[in-house]
């Protein structure tokens, strides 16, 4: 009798734990590689100094409750991390209060956790849009490398030469595609890694060379959605860009 209820306890806690199991593969679906649609996000403070941090800690609330880190990546794809765009304007004065609004979109994508994102400007030509629908994703990574015989800082130099080459290319290829919707293009978001830079003298040999990755993404976005870039001490909340920004707000000081 103690066997066979020692049989049947066993059993019961092999299967409780395989039914946990299967609740978890469940939760973890796949990482949905797109963006959202943009929520509108109002901070106030007495000063504008308080009211744009009040505007982060809400916009980076939307990044939390996006969840991506519950979702799963193929092999190799890296890790499902939430970025950011916004748009913000500020008003008010420090006797009355400031506002700040705008909207922020929240997308989930699988990207290595050393990648930064950042959206390109728009050409200073645009080309006329042909019929082929913008991407909406990112392309895979590739390297920039830059070398040279003479010194680290000539073959940095060539590195950031290749970036913008990579970056004016990919934002022409980008406005080449259509999107629909009021006030939206197809914009290149690019992410970039810290470049690698090492070499020297060894023997009758000299050369020195940076290397990093570019990906290159096309989405349809809004003309004044700006990349929120990730915070110098490292990621956020859910793996979320979490500071300002990258261009300056707009800001109207009320009379």
């Amino acid at each position: 009798m103690r066997r066979l209820a020692l049989s049947n306890l066993i059993a019961v806690q092999v299967l409780v734990l395989m039914v946990g199991v299967g609740a978890i593969a469940a939760r973890a679906a796949d990482c949905p590689n797109k963006w959202n649609e943009p929520k509108p996000i109002t901070g106030k403070g007495a000063k504008k100094a308080d009211a744009i941090p009040d505007f982060e800690k809400k916009a980076k609330e939307l990044s939390k409750e996006s969840k991506c880190r519950e979702n799963k990546c193929g092999e190799d794809k890296g890790v499902c991390r939430a970025l950011r765009t916004a748009t913000q304007s500020c008003s008010g004065d420090d006797k009355t209060g400031w506002t700040c609004s705008g909207d922020v979109r929240v997308g989930c994508f699988c990207l290595e956790q050393k990648e930064k994102g950042q959206i390109a400007p728009a050409p200073a030509t645009p080309p006329t849009p042909g019929e082929a629908a913008c991407p909406n994703k990112f392309d895979d990574p590739k390297d920039a490398i830059g070398t040279s015989d003479t010194s680290e800082a000539i073959a940095k130099t060539a590195h950031d030469a290749k970036i913008k080459e990579y970056i004016d290319s990919e934002t022409t290829n980008c406005a080449k595609h259509k999107c629909t919707g009021e006030k939206k293009a197809c914009r290149l978001y690019y992410t970039t890694t810290e470049p690698r830079c090492g070499g020297g003298k060894s023997g009758e040999l000299t050369g020195w060379s940076c290397k990093s990755q570019f990906r290159a993404g096309c989405f349809c976005l809004g003309d004044e959605e700006q990349a929120l870039a990730r915070a110098a001490s490292g990621v956020g909340e859910s793996g979320a860009a979490v500071s300002l920004p990258a261009s300056p707000v707009r800001n109207v000081e009320s009379k």
